[in-house]
């Protein structure tokens, strides 16, 4: 009798694989998570913390358009610049803090999000 068949394998072989994943996704140094698009392969910020990103995409889901950033203080009184890769880094718009963190607004024309593997933030004096 066999207990195994290849269905059941699969089957669990699939399960441990989301699991690991799942895993790996919680223990990332930041707290993206992780994804092969839409710049969450590796995030870079310097100047500041990010502590949350939201993605705003095309109707279809190809391209970024826009991405918002809050960050822990208040950095009203200096720039905030984003762009993914090697791209030169695109100045966003910063709105009020609110509490005690402040929000960014990043816009981008035609931003691949397959491409997009790569954010990088920067942060600093006016």
């Amino acid at each position: 009798m066999r207990l195994f068949t290849p269905k059941i394998v699969a089957a669990v072989a699939a399960v441990a694989a989301v699991g690991a994943a799942g895993g790996a996704a919680l223990t990332e140094g930041n707290n993206f998570p992780t994804s092969t698009t839409a710049g969450y392969a590796s995030t870079n910020v310097s100047g500041a913390t990010v502590k949350s990103i939201h993605y705003t995409l095309s109707a279809d889901g190809k391209t970024i358009d826009q991405l918002e950033l809050v960050i822990a203080g208040d950095v009203t009184q200096k720039i905030v610049k984003a762009g993914f890769g090697t791209q030169a880094l695109t100045e966003c718009t910063i709105k009020a803090a609110v509490g005690p963190d402040t929000s960014a607004k990043c816009g981008f024309t035609n931003e691949d999000t397959s491409a997009a593997k790569q954010l990088n933030v920067a942060v600093y004096d006016n």
